[in-house]
């Protein structure tokens, strides 16, 4: 149930689990604010004057440390410990707008158009609150009821070597693609630091067509995925109803969206980020 003891312990994981990366941001905000931001010591990235240096100049290379330490080395060891790689889930859909808060609250971003800064957050916090509720309906509501099958299946699969291989498979494998999709978020935030300057400023870089563009294109992905999830939620609710009954099991969705495609919500998906990746461009970066 939702008071069992493993539910209460998985939902305290879930809370306590980036802690590192607060303390991190908080300890970035004070170096910055010293007289002297950077504090004397050595031992590279793992000492807080090393780690001072990285985040306050080189923010994607920081972004990317604690990431690899905090999700992909943090929470691998605590699915090896659980037995269990359900965390990843979750915060699957918590991590693009935390990786934009990030950036936004870094203390040099100074985006030349805060308009685009602030759509691409929001949308970003949109697409996170859809899938983010999308995820635990699927879940009845609770903390790490399942991991993904797809895992389960490749630990089945590799059941002696599955320790290392979650390392690359789980853990490894979200960095890419986490921090990949979010670097829209990063040159709206911090990209005119790498762009020529005009008249010792950044070059103007304001509101334009492919801003606009971009919001139609993440809305309607937005729409499109909500629509197939919910679909989706309907059908299987309507499943477990007529196994309940005695009645069998409809093996294939064909109605709605799913008519037209096997994977609508992967549409919308897609959608979203390629046109989110169009605030990238707007900024200036094409790469993203």
């Amino acid at each position: 149930g939702h008071l069992s003891a493993q539910n209460v312990l998985n939902a305290l994981i879930a809370t306590v689990c980036m802690a590192p990366s607060v303390w991190a941001a908080v300890e970035r905000a004070r170096c910055a604010s010293a007289a002297d931001p950077s504090p004397a010591g050595g031992g590279g990235a793992f000492s807080v004057h090393g780690w001072c240096e990285m985040a306050l100049h080189r923010p994607l290379l920081s972004a990317n440390w604690l990431f690899l330490w905090n999700v992909t080395v943090g929470f691998w060891l605590v699915g090896l410990l659980q037995r269990s790689f359900w965390l990843i889930d979750p915060y699957w859909t918590l991590l693009p707008p935390l990786l934009g808060a990030f950036y936004a609250s870094h203390p040099h971003a100074d985006p030349p158009c805060v308009s685009r800064l602030r759509a691409a957050l929001a949308l970003v916090s949109l697409w996170s609150a859809r899938l983010t509720h999308s995820y635990f309906r699927r879940e009845e509501w609770k903390f790490g009821q399942r991991e993904d099958w797809r895992y389960s299946q490749m630990a089945e699969r590799n059941p002696r070597l599955w320790w290392v291989l979650s390392f690359f498979a789980v853990g490894l494998a979200q960095q890419p693609m986490l921090v990949g999709l979010t670097l829209p978020l990063y040159a709206a935030a911090l990209g005119h630091r790498s762009l020529p300057m005009a008249g010792g400023a950044p070059a103007a870089l304001s509101w334009c067509w492919l801003d606009s563009l971009g919001c139609v294109g993440c809305v309607c992905g937005l729409l499109l995925a909500k629509s197939a999830d919910d679909q989706l939620a309907t059908f299987m609710a309507a499943n477990q109803a007529r196994v309940a009954s005695g009645q069998s099991r409809v093996r294939l969705l064909d109605t709605g969206l799913w008519r037209f495609s096997r994977h609508p919500n992967y549409l919308g998906e897609t959608i979203f980020w390629a046109s989110l990746g169009l605030f990238g461009c707007a900024s200036g970066h094409w790469w993203v």
